[in-house]
């Protein structure tokens, strides 16, 4: 006889046919009791199921997704992971039920059933998913295949919103930094993140750097459950905030190489070099037009500084070897062109142009013409009045 274990304050929440419906598809079409679990009202959105010596512990979506799906597919997902985890007997496995067939599933539905599948986590009853228009050319009955797919995923969701810090991340030499933020609804997703990495790229150490809220007062805490299972799975928790530091209430501009890479991946969805499109990471370095040298040198207000060196208006991903040419300004952009230094002969010239594979032009009658052009324009959807400015400043430092 299969044993279902369910909490008090669920029990008249769930019905009959739901509860056939779990152990048919968890188990198989077999009998069951559903016996009344005293854990506590707030000990998680989940039940056990035993049969023999082994136990299911099946996490329960939102019955109604009343609020937005970030918080609906992943809300009760850490409490019940945790619990799980610290299940002592060894023959156990961790399930997830969705209860809401109300309306088709957005994009970030099938984000999260993905996340969910990458992390090893058997969704019961993903066949009766209906998927929105939105989201139908998307495949959410399989995993992700790598991690870069998954982070396209995610980023494509984002909009260009800085109040809305959607976590993302990056492989650099000897880690996978993930940057998000660890509580509330962004942190449950954060933690499904880590879990589906911590798959995904095994032999890596995951490192978190938390996201703070842009208002510096408020300094929320990682929470329990997230922590948890952080540090079960091995990811390493940084506990500094990406965000500034202050001095007796005076904000203090200083390098934020984190908060910059940040802010490039949520701009340009991906991390490779945007000249010739290499996308081995490990060399994949985050450049500033306008040097931050010269940012932390200039004369406006600390504020002002700190803004313009994490803006990823003020920056582009650059393999090593387009970073050094950039930084000792033998290529520079003009306008949107990029051109070569006259300081180069011919056949520098004519290598660098060569090694530049991302400019592609149509119909563009503005096309500069000289050997000193390489070929190369700035994307129209990445191109704005603020990086203007930025690429000012890199020919004024030119031109000096």
């Amino acid at each position: 006889m299969v044993e279902l274990f369910v909490p008090t304050h669920l029990l008249g929440d769930i019905s009959k046919d739901e509860y056939k419906d779990i152990v048919n598809r968890s188990i198989g079409n077999v009998d069951f009791i559903v016996k009344e679990d005293f854990r506590g009202h707030n000990s998680g959105q989940y039940i056990k199921l035993k049969i023999a010596d082994t136990i299911k512990y099946i996490c329960l979506s939102r019955k109604i997704a009343s609020e937005s799906r970030n918080a609906f597919i992943l809300q009760n997902f850490p409490s019940a992971y945790q619990h799980y985890l610290e299940e002592k007997n060894p023959k156990k496995t961790f399930e997830y039920y969705i209860r809401d067939f109300s309306t088709s599933h957005p994009p970030f539905a099938i984000f999260s059933y993905k996340l969910l599948l990458t992390g090893g986590i058997k969704i019961l009853n993903l066949d009766k998913v209906k998927v929105s228009e939105k989201a139908i050319l998307f495949d959410y009955t399989t995993p992700f295949n790598d991690y870069k797919q998954m982070r396209t995923y995610r980023l494509s969701l984002s909009k260009r919103n800085s109040s809305n810090n959607s976590t993302t991340f990056e492989e650099n030499d000897d880690e996978i930094s993930v940057y998000g933020k660890s509580y509330g609804a962004n942190g449950r997703e954060t933690t499904a993140i880590c879990l589906a990495l911590s798959r995904l790229v095994p032999a890596k150490n995951i490192k978190l750097y938390n996201v703070n809220e842009t208002d510096k007062n408020h300094l929320a805490d990682i929470d329990p459950a997230n922590r948890y299972i952080l540090e079960n799975i091995g990811v390493e928790l940084n506990d500094d905030r990406m965000d500034f530091e202050s001095n007796d209430e005076r904000v203090i501009a200083k390098r934020n190489t984190r908060l910059f890479h940040y802010n490039l991946l949520q701009k340009y969805k991906e991390k490779k070099c945007y000249l010739c499109g290499c996308d081995i990471e490990k060399v994949i370095q985050g450049a500033h037009i306008y040097s931050s040298t010269d940012i932390l040198h200039s004369s406006v207000s600390e504020e002002e500084k700190t803004n313009q060196i994490v803006d990823a208006d003020n920056g582009i991903w650059l393999c090593a070897n387009h970073h050094l040419l950039f930084d000792y300004l033998l290529i520079y952009f003009k306008e949107r062109y990029l051109y070569a230094s006259d300081t180069l002969n011919k056949n520098q010239i004519e290598y660098i142009k060569n090694s530049i594979t991302q400019g592609y032009f149509f119909n563009d009658e503005k096309i500069p013409k000289g050997e000193n052009f390489l070929g190369f324009k700035i994307n129209d959807f990445d191109f704005n009045s603020n990086m203007q400015q930025y690429l000012l400043k890199h020919t004024t430092r030119f031109s000096k």
